[in-house]
């Protein structure tokens, strides 16, 4: 896949394709149903299949207050898209003034520089300042330059109670952060996972005999603090473990991190990239009165978490 930084990086092997438009946080399986209806018309009228995004994410420009919590960050979704088999990526710098464009000069000029053959996009689509193009505006716009244009349809799942959930960024968010994992992982199509290099920790962990791996999650939405059963992949490995997210309140730390402890394993992971999945949650995080007490729990969330893994 090309990833491309922006319109004015465009070549001629970037336009005449197929093109959707949006900033495809978490690639969740919306997202997916979007990805493969892209590759499906692109296949068949021999042309690149393109994606055309922004960097930073719109809102961390016009409302820098708030705390962004992402359900991928910018080098995970560019990956998903990869997998997908999007031939190329333009991630176009946005800005308080790109966020004044209009939407008919946003299409003229996304239309000038990459010549789109057809555009698809997502049911709820908007577009331009103040996200006042919708979709019947974008439709009007293709039909008057004859570029075809085509709308997904909202994908919905089947959750565990036999109702019908629709697919979104929101919906995700709102599972985690209840700590229904199951629920999110069957939304986003794949397990909400956390992944970076180890970092060095305080070595708690080991003090107590269960060492850990520890992550930062940086601009990543931070689950609730409490104890996970997992999956983590290190260097082409998969292993079962256990994963505390929060401040680890018996050693009075402040600072939230990702700790984990692998089963099955004594590899020393300092500096390695480690992947994190959450499979079901265990525990909401506690404080205990003594390192022994701690010990023995942590014991039972290990036993706990080896009968969900299985």
């Amino acid at each position: 896949m090309y990833l491309v930084r922006g319109l004015k990086e465009v070549l001629g092997r970037h336009t005449g394709g197929v093109l959707t438009i949006g900033n495809f946080d978490g690639v969740h399986l919306g997202h997916q149903f979007i990805l493969k209806e892209v590759m499906d018309r692109a296949k068949k009228a021999e042309v690149p299949s393109l994606v055309f995004s922004f960097r930073p994410h719109p809102r961390a420009i016009l409302a820098p207050d708030l705390r962004l919590e992402f359900l991928s960050t910018y080098s995970e979704r560019r990956d998903h898209l990869e997998a997908a088999g999007i031939n190329a990526f333009i991630e176009e710098p946005f800005s308080r003034s790109f966020s004044n464009t209009s939407y008919e000069v946003f299409f003229r000029e996304l239309r000038e520089v990459l010549q789109p053959r057809q555009i698809v996009v997502g049911h709820d689509f908007a577009f331009g300042k103040d996200r006042n193009g919708s979709v019947e505006s974008l439709k009007g716009l293709c039909k008057e330059v004859g570029v075809t244009f085509f709308q997904v349809a909202p994908q919905s799942i089947r959750t565990e109670s036999g109702s019908e959930s629709i697919v979104s960024s929101t919906k995700i968010r709102e599972a985690l952060l209840r700590r229904e994992v199951f629920l999110a992982s069957q939304l986003l199509g794949y397990s909400f996972y956390y992944r970076g290099h180890v970092v060095k920790g305080d070595q708690r962990g080991s003090e107590i005999g269960f060492p850990t791996a520890n992550l930062r999650s940086g601009m990543k939405l931070t689950l609730p603090y409490g104890v996970y059963a997992t999956q983590s992949t290190v260097m082409g490995k998969k292993f079962p473990s256990v994963t505390n997210v929060g401040i680890r309140p018996t050693f009075d730390r402040s600072e939230p991190v990702i700790e984990t402890h692998l089963l099955d394993t004594t590899l020393d992971l300092y500096g390695q990239e480690l992947k994190v999945e959450f499979i079901g949650a265990l525990r909401s995080e506690q404080k205990f009165p003594s390192l022994d007490s701690l010990r023995v729990q942590i014991g039972k969330d290990i036993l706990q978490a080896r009968k969900m893994l299985s």
